[in-house]
């Protein structure tokens, strides 16, 4: 009884002592961030002040530097004040809402690698609340613009004024995104419609200090959030925004693009005009200008759009998810920002009656080795067949500690429900998908640092797949993505390993796969028809309800 009375003794004090140690860490953060911030809004209220005197581009530089961790620094505030575990789901849903809105405006603002940013965040569906993906999504394609008084003399300087005296432009951009904005045209010469991508005249000019603010704020997090450890995440994005910047090599990978698929489609008898890359005119085309072919579609997230012109969305989604999973799997030369934006529907010119995907801004690419690649086929066949000990293989070649957390980047289901046979997002549950988000939530140290373990090409990997989901779900998820996924995945590993394995071994291996297939979708049908019995509610069934209630709207 001593012996216990001690150890409750002891007990006791510990608890006591990590609870003094834990209060005085937050002492220490507040007096931190009030301090920050502070300093800042006062900083900003001086400078904007004074905006008129410091025409200097590093004096712009430090505007927005403050400019943004002021912005940041009252979102924080207001979080630490009013955001309380027992408040309402209104009451959390209005903060979301407000900070969501100065992230906006802030982003807005400052234009450039702050919209690319907002983009992302945008497609972010269950990490981020809902009022933020709602309210950042008008960043795809409706942003500030340039004037033309601005635009003519910038395009003159740099495809030269006789080029632009042929060419009639439209004065009002049709598109506004991150990096440009773009202009209806028509060449004089042909009467061919083109569309003008036009990049921000400042973009250049601000990209390494935007670059270099942006690792301001992922330090200062860091400091205030020490499991938060996501200042690597800047560093990995800065070379493949730079060369975004150079139109030159979008047309490049554009071309690239249009014979991969061109090839492949041709070599396996499949349907060769699924896809389109529009036509890109050179001789209008620089560094800072990319010319194309005009074409009239409808963003592929538009489901009303897609149904007015008599088109499937499951037909839609099903041919958008099978070019990026041959650009993934085959190709191994990925579309690195495929949100809907650029990605869009239009009717086949020659079968009026069939769909056509349209894939624009093709800036941010990824080259996938063949090694990499490779891993990539496996690690996803691993998972969709259960096969614990391959992805445990693979997740030790890449140094990455939790297959679980790697299972969850990437298919936005736990390891456990996948062995169950539910790796479908229709037959997700609301509650389950909760659950996950919030488990996603509670862990995102665990998952940034699986992130920063992965090959960098799996982080672009990540990104598509996580925006097409997005796509999927507003269209009210008509396809399988995983399962179509690892069909291309399979055939492509076996005809990468015609040489080192049998034809017995391949045979067995798809015969394996095929099995397992089978049993996952009679696990799947009756998984389905069980939550039909007991009234469980789909995810996805509730994203079509509400559709079809909404349709006259």
């Amino acid at each position: 009884q001593q012996q216990q009375q001690y150890n409750q003794h002891e007990e006791k004090e510990k608890q006591q002592y990590n609870q003094d140690e834990e209060k005085e860490k937050q002492q220490h953060r507040r007096k931190y961030i009030i301090s920050i911030v502070g300093g800042t809004i006062i900083g900003y209220i001086y400078i904007t002040n004074k905006m008129d005197k410091f025409p200097g581009p590093e004096i712009v530089g430090l505007m927005r530097m403050t400019k943004v961790i002021g912005v940041l620094g009252t979102m924080s505030i207001d979080y630490y004040l009013n955001f309380k575990t027992e408040n309402s789901k209104e009451e959390k849903e209005k903060m979301h809402t407000r900070n969501a809105e100065r992230l906006l405006g802030l982003m807005q603002s400052l234009g450039g690698l702050y919209i690319k940013t907002g983009q992302h965040f945008s497609t972010m569906q269950g990490v981020l609340p809902k009022e933020y993906c709602r309210t950042l999504k008008i960043l795809q394609d409706s942003n500030p613009s340039v004037g033309y008084r601005i635009i003519k003399p910038y395009l003159e300087k740099n495809l030269g004024k006789e080029m632009v005296e042929g060419i009639e432009i439209q004065k009002n951009p049709c598109a506004a995104a991150s990096l440009a904005q773009v202009h209806k045209a028509t060449l004089k010469e042909t009467g061919e419609k083109v569309a003008i991508k036009i990049q921000y005249p400042t973009v250049r000019k601000y990209f390494e200090g935007d670059m270099r603010t942006l690792l301001v704020v992922a330090d200062l997090t860091a400091r205030l959030y020490p499991d938060w450890e996501f200042g690597w995440l800047p560093k990995e994005a800065h070379a493949l925004l730079k060369k975004e910047l150079n139109f030159e090599q979008e047309a490049a990978y554009a071309r690239l693009a249009r014979q991969h698929y061109k090839t492949y489609r041709r070599k396996t008898g499949k349907i060769e005009d699924d896809v389109y890359i529009p036509k890109i005119y050179d001789a209008y085309t620089c560094d800072r200008i990319l010319t194309t072919e005009w074409v009239d579609a409808v963003k592929s997230d538009n489901l009303f759009g897609i149904r007015e012109r008599g088109l499937s969305e499951k037909k839609v989604m099903q041919s958008i998810c099978e070019f990026f999973a041959e650009q993934t799997f085959i190709h191994g030369h990925l579309h690195g920002d495929p949100h809907a934006g650029n990605v869009f529907v239009r009717n086949k010119p020659e079968k009026p009656n069939e769909h056509q995907i349209v894939v624009l801004d093709h800036g941010l690419y990824v080259n996938i080795t063949p090694k990499v690649r490779k891993e990539i086929q496996q690690l996803w066949l691993a998972v969709m067949m259960n096969d614990e000990g391959e992805l445990n293989r693979l997740c030790d070649e890449w140094g990455v500690d939790n297959p679980s957390m790697l299972s969850n980047l990437l298919f936005w289901q736990t390891f456990d429900n996948i062995q169950a046979g539910a790796l479908h997002d229709l037959h997700t549950t609301v509650d389950q998908w909760k659950d996950l988000a919030k488990d996603m939530e509670a862990h995102i140290d665990v998952g940034l640092k699986v992130m920063r373990q992965l090959p960098k090409e799996m982080l672009v990997v990540l990104r598509s797949f996580t925006i097409l989901r997005a796509i999927n779900h507003d269209l009210g998820v008509p396809v399988n993505r995983y399962a179509l996924n690892a069909e291309i995945a399979c055939r492509q590993l076996m005809i990468d390993q015609q040489q080192e394995w049998t034809l017995w071994k391949r045979w067995k291996f798809y015969m394996d796969y095929q099995l397992h297939v089978i049993k996952l979708a009679l696990v799947r049908y009756i998984m389905q028809w069980a939550m039909w019995w007991k009234g469980f509610e789909p995810a996805a069934g509730a994203k079509k309800m509400y559709f079809n209630e909404n349709m006259e709207t």
